[in-house]
């Protein structure tokens, strides 16, 4: 094995090891579902199934290419997002058994199917464009809540330590595609990267901001007593 091959190997174990990790967040969301402490209609579930959607995607171009760390990522984070859709719609069912059985069983088989159909019908080239197009509409799903963050100052509003995991998985993707040679990998990642950058600096913008104010607050009070 190459020197490269080594440094290739490296980052695509990383990558695999903190996008596990970031599979498993959505639980925090489910888990105040459960417990009545989110309402079902602030649940991203939208964001649950573009994410499922790349994940299946990812899969197929893995497979495609007999890229193992492409398609393993993927296959763990299919599954951990099918368990977190899944909860989300039970809650949203009312907890119906008929239609939450019915769902299951459709969207199993419509996890197959797609699946199946990319694999071997659809090229891996055009499957790779499918990929970096959900890619980046999963990279841009944070958008909103930054508008939120300028327009309220509420920087907390930004989770900054998924940010920063963010930035570490988009690095460590972003290095793999280009060791691998492979644009359709590291081009939606530099997106991530980007983004996690841009979250981080208006996090820290805000957080400043946000500390400076205190001042003047506790100031103006003096003066009013």
């Amino acid at each position: 094995m190459s020197e490269e091959d080594i440094v290739k190997t490296i980052f695509g174990w990383v990558g695999t090891a903190l996008s596990s990790y970031f599979f498993f967040a959505p639980i925090v969301p489910v888990i105040n579902i459960i417990k009545g402490k989110l309402k079902i209609k602030d649940a991203p579930y939208i964001l649950l199934f573009i994410s499922l959607l790349n994940c299946l995607m990812y899969i197929d171009y893995g497979l495609l290419k007999n890229d193992f760390a492409v398609y393993l990522t993927n296959i763990i984070g299919g599954g951990f997002t099918l368990i977190w859709l899944t909860t989300v719609v039970i809650f949203l069912a009312k907890k119906e058994i008929v239609f939450t059985v019915l769902y299951i069983f459709a969207l199993i088989i419509g996890f197959i199917a797609v699946t199946l159909v990319f694999y071997f019908f659809v090229p891996a080239d055009v499957t790779g464009n499918i990929v970096m197009a959900i890619g980046i509409l999963v990279f841009a799903s944070p958008l909103e809540k930054l508008y939120r963050v300028i327009k309220t100052y509420e920087y907390q509003l930004i989770p900054i330590f998924s940010t920063l995991g963010a930035f570490c998985t988009s690095l460590c993707w972003t290095m793999y595609g280009i060791y691998q040679k492979d644009y359709k990998i590291y081009a939606p990642n530099v997106g991530g990267l980007a983004l996690a950058i841009t979250q981080i600096i208006i996090y820290l913008i805000y957080y400043f901001k946000s500390k400076n104010k205190l001042p003047e607050l506790s100031k103006l009070n003096d003066d009013v007593v």
